[in-house]
C-alpha cells in the first residue's frame, strides 16, 4: 500500500484506541512527496500499539503524545514514530529471547526481519529509547515513488 493509505489505517486505529484509553494524542508531520511511497501494510501499527499499551501503560499515563513524521532523503523514505511514554532499555530488550510479562517481543522483531529481508541491510528499523523519556522508532525504506527530498541530508535524523 502507499504511505498515505497506511497513515489512514493508523488514524482509524488511533480513534479506536483513544475511545478505549483517552490518554494520548497523535500528530502527523508528513512530507507530501513521501505519501505516495510504497510500504508494507500494517508495519506502523505495532509501534503505535506499543506506545499506547506499554509506553502509556494501558491508559494509566496521562498526556501521552505520539508523533509520526515522514521525509525523503536521497531516495530513502525515513519514517519516525516518537512517543513520550515510559521508555525502555533497548539493549535489555534486544537480549531478551523469552517473552516478558505483557509483551511477546514478536511484533517489532518481525517487522525488523521483514524489512531486512525485503530491502537489505542498508534499510530497516532502529529503536532508540530511555526509561522515563519515551521511544523513537525509525524506519529506513527505499523511496519507491515520487519526491525530490532534500538531497543535502543523508540520514533520517
Amino acid at each position: 500500500c502507499s504511505l498515505s493509505e497506511e497513515i489512514e489505517l493508523i488514524r482509524q486505529y488511533a480513534v479506536i484506541q483513544k475511545a478505549r484509553f483517552m490518554n494520548f494524542e497523535i500528530e502527523f508531520d508528513l512530507e507530501e512527496s513521501s505519501l505516495g511511497c510504497r510500504v508494507f501494510q500494517f508495519f506502523l501499527q505495532p509501534v503505535v500499539e506499543n506506545a499506547i499499551v506499554h509506553g502509556f501503560q494501558r491508559g494509566m499515563t496521562r498526556g501521552g503524545r505520539i508523533e509520526i513524521q515522514s521525509r525523503i532523503f536521497e531516495h530513502t523514505l525515513c519514517i519516525t514514530v516518537t512517543d513520550n511514554g515510559c521508555g525502555f532499555d533497548v539493549e535489555e530488550w534486544e537480549r531478551a529471547d523469552e517473552p516478558q510479562e505483557n509483551h511477546t517481543n514478536i511484533g517489532l522483531r518481525c517487522i525488523r526481519q521483514i524489512l531486512q529481508l525485503e530491502y537489505g541491510p542498508e534499510y530497516g528499523m532502529t529503536i532508540q529509547s530511555n526509561p522515563g523519556r519515551g521511544t523513537t522508532v525509525t524506519y529506513r525504506l527505499p523511496a519507491e515513488s515520487g519526491g525530490d527530498g532534500d538531497d543535502s541530508r543523508t540520514d533520517c535524523g
